[in-house]
């Protein structure tokens, strides 16, 4: 199972959000009964999710999407400049949601689920 995680600190943070291979929101098959700081906040199982993992710290964002699962190939960034791997992509909403999330002050929700 992958999980959407994460949140931010007081001035950084770490999140991961999951997504379908076309970019597209999915609905999670495992969601806890109690929402924590930081933790993981839903599950999701397949062969074709992306990861999307987004680290913000000292102004600058940064964000890689993996396909395949944690350890998958990296199809999609964007760099600590704002510039992205492949213009126009379908992951930039999940990754506009990850980004979101890893600001998320003690976040305790579901950034990117149907």
């Amino acid at each position: 199972m992958i999980y959407e995680q994460g949140g931010a600190g007081r001035n950084s943070g770490t999140a991961q959000v999951i997504c379908g291979p076309n970019g597209e929101a999915l609905a999670p098959v495992w969601a806890p009964n109690r929402l924590y700081a930081q933790d993981k906040h839903a599950g999701f199982e397949g062969r074709d999710l992306i990861v999307v993992r987004a680290t913000w710290g000292q102004g600058e964002v940064t964000v890689e999407a993996r396909q395949g699962g944690e350890d998958g190939e990296v199809v999609y960034t964007i760099d600590r400049t704002g510039r992205e791997s492949v213009t126009g992509s379908p992951l930039r909403a999940a990754a506009d949601a990850a980004i979101e999330k890893a600001q998320c002050y003690h976040c305790r929700c579901r950034h990117y689920t149907k």
